[in-house]
């Protein structure tokens, strides 16, 4: 089975990514899992101290479009 997976980067104010991290594992997280997004993996990136990633896996991209429109 094929996957289309979106890799998101954040590029966050210096100083700020314990407390992203923190809520991106206390809410953002849980909420996408509760919406039965398929998270692959997320995190502070290990390249510098002000970027943080998410990776979400689809089946395709209309099933990706239609998981963002859900989401609004």
């Amino acid at each position: 089975m094929n996957k289309f997976v979106e890799i998101r980067s954040y590029h966050l104010k210096p100083g700020t990514r314990a407390e992203f991290d923190r809520v991106a594992r206390e809410m953002a997280v849980p909420m996408l899992l509760r919406w039965a997004v398929d998270v692959v993996a997320f995190g502070p990136s290990p390249h510098d101290d002000e970027s943080y990633y998410l990776m979400r896996a689809y089946g395709s991209l209309a099933e990706r479009q239609q998981s963002q429109d859900d989401l609004r």
